[in-house]
């Protein structure tokens, strides 16, 4: 439910979005589902100020036989932005804050324990952003002071970020170039969290330092292709290891990386049309050491690709493919190799619109990320959709 209104300049969005007998499956004896999910928004806008408000509230259940384990998360999310023009530099404040989050495990309907228990957390930050067009030349430049601080630690951290980029025109082509200057503050599960997974338990760490960054990249390209090539270097990298065994349980933690992870890719796609036949392909390789070690969490090679026809009737095609993780944590479940079909057509006839068509044809057991909390993409599924636009 969405309902949006603006008077006097002022812009205000309250969405409510719920969720019943979310169902997903897989080929397993066990049944993975949300069951229930609450969302709620409020959104402010005037001028130059933002304001957003989120309140969540989800169930996420396992079923083996007869023994069930539901899991309730809840929390509040805060955010506030402003900013102003001051001689050709936009200059600003933001925060975001996160309020209450807890998670709550139970057992055939009672209460087992807290993975996370009132946890908050607060960022602050002040900005400054620049942009200069040229003849062929546009370059802009940007900085970012933060301050960070949550309930696992007293101490309040402090952190500067920025960016330095450009794009030169060579008539039909171009070039561009970014410098990043970036940090990450841990998660509440990475701090917090005393979570069950299927082969032990995880321990969060509050002593974790923040992950800081340099992204260097590079980039060719022009109104049909465009190829990117980027180093990420991460100082104190955060990382899961084995921690012991305690009362029978193996417990994993998460620890900072002393040497440097080292992160490289390279990511190509193109729009290529003939008539009205479009074909778009993408791929992405990314690769990252420290140490001489391969480090987790990093995506393995994917490829797609999209095929149709551009018309009233209009067939498409869409193929992904990823690989096999080449490094995941031993408590993470493994995350297979897999190729999603998806095919469809839409039928646009004056202000009517109909798309039909079938997601996962083939069927696949597949994870776009490798969170260990993912559920897999949903298996074959048919959809028809239509569309009147007054």
């Amino acid at each position: 439910t969405l309902i949006s209104a603006e008077y006097g300049g002022v812009r205000m969005s309250l969405v409510s979005f719920l969720a019943r007998d979310l169902y997903r499956s897989f080929k397993t004896t066990d049944i993975n589902y949300l069951p229930e999910i609450n969302e709620h928004f409020a959104l402010i806008g005037w001028k130059n100020f933002e304001l957003g408000f989120h309140n969540y509230g989800t169930i996420s259940r396992r079923v083996r036989g007869s023994d069930v384990r539901e899991t309730r998360r809840f929390g509040n999310d805060f955010s506030l932005r402003t900013f102003a023009d001051f001689f050709g530099i936009m200059v600003g404040f933001d925060y975001f804050g996160r309020w209450n989050v807890r998670s709550e495990v139970y057992r055939n309907g009672e209460f087992k324990y807290y993975e996370l228990k009132n946890a908050t957390s607060h960022e602050y930050g002040t900005f400054a952003l620049w942009n200069r067009n040229f003849e062929k030349l546009e370059v802009s430049v940007g900085a970012r002071l933060g301050l960070y601080s949550n309930s696992g630690s007293k101490e309040v951290k402090f952190f500067p970020t920025g960016h330095l980029g450009a794009v030169y025109g060579l008539g039909n082509y171009y070039i561009r170039g970014n410098i990043i200057g970036s940090y990450r503050f841990p998660s509440f599960l990475e701090t917090h969290a005393y979570s069950q997974r299927p082969r032990g338990f995880i321990e969060g760490n509050p002593n974790l330092l923040p992950e800081k960054g340099i992204t260097l990249e590079g980039a060719f390209g022009s109104r049909n292709f465009e190829v990117v090539a980027f180093g990420i270097f991460v100082k104190d990298f955060i990382e899961m290891y084995r921690k012991g065994v305690m009362d029978g349980d193996t417990i994993y933690s998460y620890k900072n990386l002393p040497e440097i992870a080292q992160i490289f890719g390279l990511e190509g796609k193109a729009q290529l049309t003939i008539s009205k036949f479009y074909i778009n392909p993408s791929i992405t390789l990314i690769e990252g050491i420290s140490g001489g070690e391969k480090i987790s969490d990093i995506p393995p090679p994917r490829i797609s690709l999209r095929l149709g026809y551009l018309g009233e009737f209009s067939p498409y095609l869409n193929l992904f493919y990823q690989a096999k993780a080449s490094k995941v944590a031993e408590i993470e479940e493994k995350k297979p190799e897999f190729l999603i079909v998806d095919l469809g057509m839409r039928f646009r006839k004056g202000r009517w619109s109909l798309n039909l068509g079938v997601h996962n044809l083939n069927n696949a057991i597949a994870y776009k990320t490798l969170d260990p909390k993912q559920l897999p993409q949903p298996g074959r599924s048919l959809f028809a959709n239509l569309k009147y636009s007054f």
